[in-house]
C-alpha cells in the first residue's frame, strides 16, 4: 500500500509538472516574440556577436532534463481545477481502496516464499540468469568465484587497486565537464550521482560452451562514468547507425536482403562471429576510430576525450575486492554498444577498401557478420584470414554453407537463386513466456500470443513454413494453459497482416498522455474508474487539458518474476555472515563514535528489526535509524541519497545550531542530553533509483517501528497521511 501512495503523488507531481512547465513555455514563447519584433526593427546589417553564434551544432540538441533526485513540485494554488482533481483522487483513493483495507493478490503462498528466500541466502549456492537463452543457472559458489577470479587475474585487462579512487575520479570529471558548453554540462550532471561507487562485477554464465564460462559485466549503476556514458551514447548513435553495414535488429535485417534474387549457383552464406569483442578494442584503437569517424575536429576531439573517462575510470567491485580496467569497454555501461559499432565499422572499412575482392553483401550486428560470397570457397577462406590477421586483438570464427546459415534468429537458404528465410531457435532458448496463472493484466497475455505469431510471420517468408512454425507456438501457449480460443484468436489475427507490412517501419505516435505508474494489482479496476470519473474536470479547463495531453493512463510497472527474486548481482566473498554497522576507522571520520553496531534495533513499543548486511560511514542510498542512549525507545527514521557520514553531518549541525524546529535537533538538545548521546544505524540500502523508492521504503520502517508514537521521534508519516 505504501508503494501504490507513493506512486499516486509521483502520478500528481508529474501533473503539476506539466502544468507548471506548459505556462512558462507560453511566457517564453510570448517574450520571444516581442524580442523577435524588437530585433526586426534593428538594422538588417548587424550580424549577431560571434559569442552568440551556435558552433555546436553537429551535437546533440539540447534536452530538458529532470534532475535525478529532486524532489521540487509546483505549490498550490497555481491552478485552482488542478488542485481539485488532486484533492478529489486522493479522497477517492481513501475512501474506496484504503479504507476498504484491499489487500493485494498473492500468488506465491508463505512456503513458497520461504523457499525463494532461503535459496536466494544459501551461501553455498549463486543464482545467475543464463547468458543467452532467458533460463536460470544455478551454481556452486565456489566455483562461480573462481571463475570470476580466473578472469580478474589477467593483468591484461584487469589490475587490483588498494583503495577505492571514487572521488578522485569525481575530481578529474568535475574538471573535464566544467571545459565543456554549460547545456552538455547539465545533461551529464543531472545523471551522475553525488556520491557514486565502484561499478559492481558479475558474471552470466555461458551454458552453451564447454566448461560454462562467464561472460563478465560490470553494472555502472550509481558509478562515477554513469552520466558521461548515458550523454556519450546519445553522441555516438548517429554515427554507429550510418555505417554502411549497420544492422538494428531482425526486422532491419530481413528488409535488407528481401530484395537478393539471381544469386549465382556458387554463392556461399557465411557468419563470422567476433570473440569478446568488448574487451578486445584496446583504448588507443577504439578512441581513433571515433576520430576516423566523427568529421567535425571540435566535436571528435570533445567525444574522444569523454569516451576516454568512461574507458578508462571503470572502477569495481567484486566481493571485497577493488579492481580498475585497462583495456577494452565494459559490458553494462551504456555507450558500450556505440563504442563497438564504430570500432568494427571504421575496422572492416578500412579492411574492405584494401582487399581486392568485396562480399556481394556484408552486414553486421554489433560483433555478429552475415556475408554473401559468390568469388568461390578458397578466396572466402583467405578473406577470413586476411581479416582475422588485420587488427591483432579482434579474433574472427567463421561459418559458411551453401544451403544455409542461421543469423540473429533468422535461418538463411538460397532457394533457386533467391534467399528465403525461416525461424532459427537457439539451443539454449528455453521459450520463457509467461505462464497464463501469472498476475498479469489480460491484455498483456494475449499481446505476448499475437506479438509472437507476429514475429514468426516476418521471419518466415514462406506461408506453409510459417503455418507450421505458428501451430507449434500455439501448442506452446496451450501448455502454459492459455484458453485455446484465445491463443487461435491472436494467432489467426496475426496471420492476416501481409508480410511486407510487417517489414515496414512504423512511425512512433506521439502522446502527451500522463501516466501513472503502479504495480499491477487487484486496485487497478478502482483506480481507472477514479480516472474516468474525474476526467471532466480536466476537460472543463481547456489550458489545463493541453497541457496534460488528454485523459491520463495507466502503465503498469512490472513485478518481480521469480528469475529477479532470486538473482543478484553482489557476490560476497568473505567467509563471515557479520551483519549491521561497523565504523570506517578513517583516521578524519568523525561519525565513527556515533556508530550503533549491533545487527538489531528496537523501536518505541519494543518492536525489533533484523538489519541484513553489513555498512559502514561511507555507505549511501540508504534508510538509517538514530537512536539515543539516553532514551533508548527515541527513535527516527530517515533515507538519504548522500553517505551516511554527510547526512549526519547535517544532524550534527542541527544538533549544534539549536535549530529545534527539527526532531533530531529538538531531541538532543533536551536537558541532560548532548549530542555524545547520538547513535546511527544503516538499516536497509538497495539499488533505490530515486528519493521516492527511498521514501516508501523509510515509511515502511517507520510504520513497522511506529516511530511517530511517542517517544519515536519521526513526525509524521509523509505523503501517507494524505490516505489514512
Amino acid at each position: 500500500m505504501i508503494q501504490f501512495c507513493g506512486d499516486l503523488e509521483a502520478f500528481f507531481r508529474r501533473l503539476r509538472l506539466k502544468e507548471y512547465f506548459q505556462h512558462t513555455q507560453q511566457q517564453d514563447k510570448a517574450e520571444q516574440a516581442t524580442t523577435s519584433q524588437h530585433n526586426t526593427s534593428q538594422p538588417t546589417g548587424e550580424q549577431q556577436p560571434p559569442s552568440q553564434q551556435n558552433t555546436d551544432h553537429q551535437l546533440p540538441p539540447k534536452k530538458c532534463y529532470t534532475k535525478r533526485d529532486s524532489t521540487w513540485t509546483p505549490p498550490d494554488g497555481r491552478n485552482t481545477t488542478l488542485d481539485l482533481y488532486i484533492d478529489c483522487f486522493r479522497h477517492r483513493i481513501q475512501t474506496d481502496v484504503t479504507r476498504k483495507h484491499h489487500r493485494l493478490q498473492q500468488n506465491l503462498n508463505h512456503a513458497e516464499r520461504r523457499a525463494i528466500d532461503n535459496l536466494r541466502n544459501n551461501p553455498d549456492i549463486i543464482i545467475k540468469e543464463a547468458d543467452k537463452g532467458g533460463a536460470v543457472v544455478i551454481m556452486n559458489k565456489t566455483d562461480y568465484i573462481q571463475e570470476a577470479h580466473r578472469q580478474l587475474s589477467n593483468t591484461a585487462f584487469y589490475i587490483k587497486l588498494d583503495s577505492d579512487p571514487t572521488q578522485e575520479y569525481k575530481k578529474e570529471l568535475n574538471k573535464i565537464v566544467k571545459e565543456l558548453p554549460p547545456h552538455i554540462q547539465e545533461q551529464i550532471l543531472t545523471n551522475t550521482p553525488s556520491e557514486p561507487r565502484p561499478g559492481t562485477f558479475y558474471l552470466l554464465p555461458k551454458i552453451h560452451k564447454p566448461g560454462n564460462p562467464g561472460r563478465p559485466i560490470i553494472s555502472g549503476i550509481g558509478t562515477i562514468t554513469v552520466g558521461v556514458s548515458g550523454y556519450m551514447d546519445t553522441v555516438l548513435k548517429p554515427y554507429a547507425i550510418s555505417a554502411p553495414s549497420y544492422v538494428r535488429d531482425t526486422t532491419d535485417f530481413l528488409r535488407k536482403i528481401q530484395s537478393l534474387n539471381n544469386l549465382p549457383n556458387n554463392t556461399i552464406l557465411a557468419t563470422m562471429d567476433v570473440e569478446s569483442l568488448y574487451t578486445n578494442i584496446p583504448h588507443n584503437d577504439g578512441l581513433q576510430a571515433i576520430r576516423n569517424t566523427i568529421s567535425d575536429k571540435t566535436t571528435a576531439d570533445f567525444a574522444t576525450k569523454l569516451c576516454q573517462f568512461v574507458l578508462t575510470h571503470n572502477n569495481f567491485k567484486f566481493g571485497d575486492d577493488l579492481f580498475l580496467q585497462i583495456s577494452g569497454t565494459a559490458m553494462g555501461t551504456r555507450m558500450a554498444p556505440q563504442y563497438a559499432n564504430i570500432f568494427m565499422a571504421d575496422l572492416e572499412q578500412r579492411f574492405l577498401n584494401s582487399y581486392p575482392l568485396k562480399p556481394l553483401l556484408y552486414l553486421r550486428y554489433i560483433d555478429d557478420i552475415f556475408i554473401i560470397w559468390t568469388h568461390g570457397q578458397q578466396t572466402l577462406d583467405t578473406f577470413h584470414q586476411k581479416f582475422n590477421d588485420f587488427h591483432p586483438t579482434i579474433n574472427l570464427t567463421m561459418n559458411q554453407s551453401m544451403q544455409e546459415i542461421h543469423f540473429l534468429d533468422t535461418t538463411i537458404k538460397i532457394q533457386d537463386g533467391r534467399i528465403d528465410t525461416t525461424l532459427y531457435r537457439k539451443p539454449t532458448d528455453r521459450q520463457t513466456y509467461l505462464h497464463a496463472s501469472s498476475y498479469h493484466p489480460k491484455h498483456t497475455k494475449q499481446s505476448i500470443v499475437y506479438s509472437q505469431a507476429l514475429r514468426y510471420s516476418r521471419i518466415c517468408s514462406n506461408s506453409t513454413d510459417r503455418d507450421s512454425h505458428l501451430r507449434d507456438l500455439q501448442q506452446t501457449f496451450l501448455e502454459l494453459k492459455y484458453p485455446a480460443d484465445e491463443v487461435r484468436q491472436q494467432i489467426n489475427r496475426a496471420r492476416l497482416i501481409p508480410r511486407e507490412n510487417l517489414l515496414q517501419d512504423r512511425p512512433k505516435k506521439e502522446n502527451n498522455r500522463t501516466p501513472l505508474v503502479i504495480t499491477y494489482s487487484s486496485q487497478v479496476k478502482t483506480v481507472q474508474r477514479i480516472i474516468r470519473d474525474l476526467q471532466p474536470l480536466l476537460d472543463n479547463d481547456s489550458s489545463l487539458s493541453q497541457a496534460l495531453g488528454g485523459r491520463p493512463f495507466i502503465a503498469y510497472r512490472q513485478p518481480p518474476n521469480l528469475k529477479q527474486l532470486l538473482t543478484h548481482n553482489n557476490t560476497t566473498t568473505r567467509l563471515n555472515t557479520d551483519t549491521g554497522t561497523r565504523a570506517c576507522n578513517k583516521p578524519r571520520c568523525q561519525l565513527c563514535c556515533h556508530i550503533h553496531p549491533d545487527n538489531t534495533i528496537t523501536g518505541p513499543n519494543n518492536i525489533t528489526h533484523t538489519i541484513s548486511g553489513l555498512f559502514n560511514c561511507s555507505s549511501s542510498n540508504i534508510v538509517y535509524a538514530i537512536k539515543c542512549q539516553q532514551c533508548p525507545s527515541a527513535l527516527y527514521i530517515e533515507q538519504t541519497g548522500q553517505t551516511l557520514r554527510q547526512r549526519i553531518n547535517g544532524h550534527k549541525s542541527d544538533i549544534k545550531n539549536h535549530k529545534t524546529e527539527k526532531p533530531v535537533g529538538e531531541h538532543f538538545n533536551l536537558p541532560g542530553h548532548s549530542i555524545q548521546d547520538l547513535k546511527v544505524a544503516v538499516l536497509l540500502q538497495r539499488n533505490f533509483r530515486n528519493r521516492l523508492e527511498r521514501e516508501a521504503a523509510e515509511l515502511e520502517l517507520i510504520t513497522k517501528l511506529k516511530t511517530t508514537e511517542r517517544p519515536g521521534l519521526n513526525k509524521d508519516i509523509g505523503f501517507l497521511s494524505h490516505y489514512t
